[in-house]
């Protein structure tokens, strides 16, 4: 995965990128937003509404995330990470996903109607009137040397298929399981395993274990001792499932938290 490069999003990539932990990263998530969405043909409406929706969840990050983050063991200079990540997913429908990553790693809900609360509260009802849907889950930043633990932020909204990514040849199961691992290790997981079989390959972690198998689609088991409880997602959805994946590492449970 490249870092920011436009044509991450447009060929399926995840476009992810690091913004200043002060009052101008709002500006420069939009600057990056607008270029990257734009290479992707999205259309205009679409373009302007990513924007202010992101611009409010970064907003959030800084002031809540960052701004918030005086209750670590570890020195706050070290933890000023804020990034914004966007990729495409083609399940359950078509749709361009935006996460903005902060070092807290809990969602804290307003409980007042004054003050910085209120402001808060304005921003998030901007994110759900503008997205299909929004929340937050818990998760490791992507940039840098090393991974950072904390929560991602985001919303999604439906794309058509002029800004979907290309179609792409199906790889094996094998393969498949590679790619996932290595992602996982690259967001610190570094006790992922591979093992492969003759129809289909496995990547095993900590109480979680994701299949890979034809026609090129992921498996694994939402809710533990649930025999039908699985989710499935294909290779297209890689990008994804890793969150997903990281997700249950740092929850203790596959899922997402929060949103409406």
């Amino acid at each position: 995965m490249a870092h920011g490069h436009l044509p991450d999003l447009v060929l399926g990539g995840c476009s992810a990128w690091p913004l200043p932990a002060d009052e101008t990263c709002a500006g420069v998530a939009r600057a990056h937003l607008r270029a990257a969405l734009t290479a992707a043909k999205a259309p205009g409406g679409l373009v302007e509404d990513v924007m202010l929706a992101a611009s409010e969840l970064v907003t959030n990050g800084l002031r809540h995330g960052i701004g918030g983050a005086t209750a670590f063991t570890e020195p706050l200079p070290g933890r000023r990470v804020l990034e914004l990540w966007a990729y495409h997913r083609v399940t359950p429908e078509s749709q361009l996903v935006f996460k903005v990553f902060d070092p807290n790693p809990g969602w804290t809900r307003p409980a007042k109607k004054h003050g910085t609360w209120a402001e808060n509260g304005r921003g998030i009802a901007v994110v759900d009137a503008l997205s299909s849907a929004w929340g937050w889950h818990r998760t490791r930043s992507r940039l840098g040397p090393l991974p950072v633990p904390g929560k991602a932020t985001w919303f999604c909204v439906p794309v058509t298929r002029v800004c979907a990514q290309p179609h792409r040849p199906c790889p094996l199961p094998w393969e498949a399981a590679v790619v996932l691992r290595r992602l996982l290790i690259a967001r610190g997981l570094d006790g992922a395993r591979c093992h492969h079989g003759s129809d289909r390959s496995v990547v095993t972690m900590r109480g979680l274990t994701v299949w890979s198998e034809p026609p090129g689609v992921f498996r694994w088991r939402v809710r533990p001792g649930a025999r039908d409880a699985y989710a499935c997602r294909p290779f297209a959805d890689l990008h994804d499932v890793a969150d997903e994946v990281v997700c249950h590492h740092e929850h203790g449970v596959v899922s997402g938290a929060g949103g409406r």
